[in-house]
């Protein structure tokens, strides 16, 4: 038969076990907070209160080793003898260790996004991707468990067990627990998301941004990283300013130039913009702790508080992403697209050309539809006539119209709102349309080069003179003809002219509000012109708009957000800055 283990013995075993789960525990608490970001405001009081208990237990566990000394391979003392304040202090544990365990269960269990602390109005708080808040869950439930041990058992006796089976004994019974919690912890923590991502309040009425002074800096932001000159742009949102860079995207109040949220992400920003009507903010990122053939992934933000509407994993076949109000666009390098969803857990929806139909250029976001140039046969008896056109799709895919266009699509521009977009086609008659992307309906046509179409079913029309030096910017408005009739020429709203520099065309930011562009050569400091239509544009020079700053050799960046001009480009030392101009007095 079997030797039956003395109840002294098992006692003494449980006690080391119960020894061995507190330090491991206490191992991993050290972990959770050594590897969390140090933005992360998720440790509660709870958390800190059970870090002290724990120290206590230890100090109380460490007291009265003095002087014990075996003999032999016999214990001289009872099991838990004397350990009365451990017991106490093991209690202590248990009660903040439990809550500690209640507290990160919901959050444990998710693979998802982790919003610590989120009680009522959301606060300013780190979004983990579960890998702090499962290590504190697993630190907890090892402290749980192991002071509720000791709390029976009291403190091993003697501290220094005797040689031989004794000590082996001891030291398995110790280890056990330890090891096991490594096998947990140990992936959790190589593998965790050290993301960056922070919320932000959802700004009230009351505290929308306000126009800023007029034609002066309003506000500077500066980047929080090193090395990060000349790698920011910036865009506009329906609530403030984003700056995008390699390292990140940061969320901007317009009013003070202050920081509302922030997504850093553990690769490298590939990409990032914002929806149309501008709620929202899409980022592409590199993760390489996925397989390779899906190491891209997007991450859609509300771009008021941060709030992660969904994270999507983008194939290596894809070549570039369009944005529309509720979902994505997938092009791939053949232009053949599908659409998705911007929630998580949507079907993907693979367009399939019908009709005979050829699909001869990529796909472009209007608002929300998506326009395919295609070609088409005129009729089933008649193959060989083709006619090309621009299909209307909904924003989910769905077929809502076509326009039959005069020519081969060259080009196909549209407005965020997707109201006005101008096509140029070329053919024995080249020339440029605008039409309204939503309907499909013609509102202009015999357009000039160089015609953009703006938000609000406006169009911006461009006429250069190299010889003079002047520059003419024309703010239309198309008219709507009757229903088959001819279509009416555009009216002229506002005009702006310049006889000095002619600013960069690629630099031109206009609204049906306000203009701004920066006129910049190669001897002569950059100037940012702002202004509303109307009224005669203020000249801010970029070189002595705020002190300390000048330009970091990076292309400008302009961006009309609410109430303020925010520009790029701009650095002091190796740190990138971006500069809130005010839109100068309205007409």
């Amino acid at each position: 038969m079997g030797r039956i283990m003395h109840p002294d013995t098992l006692w003494r075993l449980l006690s080391w076990a119960g020894t061995g789960s507190v330090l491991g525990g206490a191992l991993v608490v050290t972990a959770a907070v050594v590897l969390g970001p140090a933005e992360w405001d998720g440790t509660a009081a709870v958390h800190w209160a059970l870090c002290g208990a724990v120290v206590l237990l230890a100090v109380v566990w460490a007291l009265g080793a003095e002087g014990q000394r075996p003999e032999g391979n016999e214990y001289y003392s009872l099991p838990g003898e004397g350990s009365g304040p451990i017991r106490a202090a093991a209690v202590l544990v248990v009660c903040l260790a439990l809550q500690v365990v209640l507290r990160e269960l919901p959050e444990a269990g998710e693979a998802g996004v982790r919003e610590t602390g989120w009680e009522g109005p959301p606060p300013d708080v780190l979004v983990d991707f579960g890998a702090v808040s499962h290590l504190w869950y697993l630190a907890a439930l090892a402290l749980l468990a192991g002071a509720a041990v000791l709390a029976v058992s009291g403190r091993p006796e003697p501290l220094r067990p005797a040689p031989g089976q004794p000590r082996i004994e001891a030291l398995l019974a110790g280890l056990a627990p330890v090891v096991a919690l490594a096998v947990f912890a140990v992936p959790t923590a190589l593998e965790r998301d050290r993301f960056v991502h922070t919320l932000a309040e959802p700004l009230s009425p009351a505290e929308s941004p306000v126009p800023a002074h007029a034609d002066e800096v309003a506000w500077v932001w500066e980047h929080p990283e090193e090395g990060s000159a000349g790698e920011v742009s910036v865009a506009a949102t329906d609530s403030g300013v984003l700056v995008h860079g390699a390292r990140g995207v940061w969320a901007l109040d317009s009013r003070d130039g202050a920081e509302r949220w922030r997504f850093q992400p553990l690769g490298e920003v590939l990409w990032s913009q914002v929806t149309p009507d501008g709620g929202r903010v899409a980022v592409l990122y590199r993760d390489d702790t996925r397989p390779e053939h899906e190491q891209r992934s997007l991450a859609v933000l509300e771009a008021d508080t941060g709030r992660l509407v969904g994270d999507h994993r983008i194939h290596r076949r894809v070549d570039h992403l369009l944005l529309t109000g509720a979902t994505f666009v997938q092009v791939a390098e053949d232009d053949s697209f599908t659409v998705r969803s911007q929630e998580p857990h949507e079907e993907e929806i693979r367009y399939e050309l019908r009709g005979g139909c050829e699909q001869v250029g990529a796909p472009v976001a209007a608002g929300p539809r998506i326009l395919v140039p295609e070609e088409c046969p005129r009729d089933e008896e008649a193959p060989e006539e083709w006619f090309p056109q621009v299909l209307v799709l909904t924003e989910g895919g769905a077929r809502y119209s076509s326009l039959e266009l005069p020519g081969p699509v060259e080009e196909l521009t549209a407005a965020p709102d997707g109201w006005s977009v101008v096509v140029r086609y070329a053919g024995d008659e080249p020339g440029a349309l605008a039409f309204r992307g939503r309907t499909g309906e013609v509102v202009a046509e015999d357009l000039p080069a160089g015609t953009v179409p703006l938000d609000g079913e406006r169009l911006l029309f461009t006429e250069t003179d190299e010889a003079t030096h002047q520059a003419e910017y024309r703010l239309e408005k198309p008219v709507v003809g009757e229903p088959g009739g001819e279509v009416p020429d555009t009216e002229t709203l506002e005009t702006l002219a310049f006889t000095t520099r002619i600013p960069d065309p690629d630099s031109i930011a206009s609204s049906p509000e306000l203009f701004a562009a920066l006129q910049a050569g190669e001897d002569d400091p950059a100037v940012l012109l702002v202004g509303a239509w109307g009224s005669d544009p203020a000249a801010v020079p970029l070189d002595t708009a705020a002190e300390g700053l000048s330009p970091d050799g990076s292309p400008f960046g302009v961006a009309l957000a609410p109430d303020v001009i925010a520009v790029s480009g701009l650095s002091a030392g190796d740190r990138a800055h971006v500069i809130g101009v005010g839109p100068g007095p309205r007409s």
